[in-house]
């Protein structure tokens, strides 16, 4: 599964008080790691925190989390043709080749938060 930069589910401030705002180890790891991207969501007209790295842990840990997907055939465009080192979606199947990734849009974020808060 992969999850696309415009993905748009947020994750609200008061899910990322609580889950980086717990006194033990982790909700300690978890705000100083995310210190900067929380600070920049806080300021942003998106009104959430994305973690795409997370929405990819918790379609691992359930398939249930994922609402929608499309497969599709990827690559990442290291000849500076198209874009250099990002992935370039064949949205269209104009190459003609077999889809190689499934990629996510759209999840269930209570099932997303129930994951992520039961890790800390």
């Amino acid at each position: 599964m992969i999850v696309p930069e415009g993905f748009w589910n947020f994750l609200l401030q008061d899910f990322m008080e609580k889950w980086t705002g717990k006194d033990n180890d982790k909700s300690r790891f978890l705000r100083d790691s995310l210190c900067f991207s929380i600070a920049d969501a806080k300021t942003s007209p998106r009104r959430g925190y994305r973690t795409c790295d997370g929405y990819a842990m918790a379609a691992v840990l359930d398939k249930g989390v994922v609402t929608k997907s499309q497969a599709v055939y990827a690559t990442v465009e290291l000849t500076g043709q198209l874009t250099r080192g990002q992935m370039v979606v064949d949205w269209t199947n104009l190459l003609e080749k077999e889809a190689n990734i499934s990629l996510i849009q759209g999840l269930d974020m209570v099932k997303v938060e129930r994951l992520l808060g039961a890790m800390v």
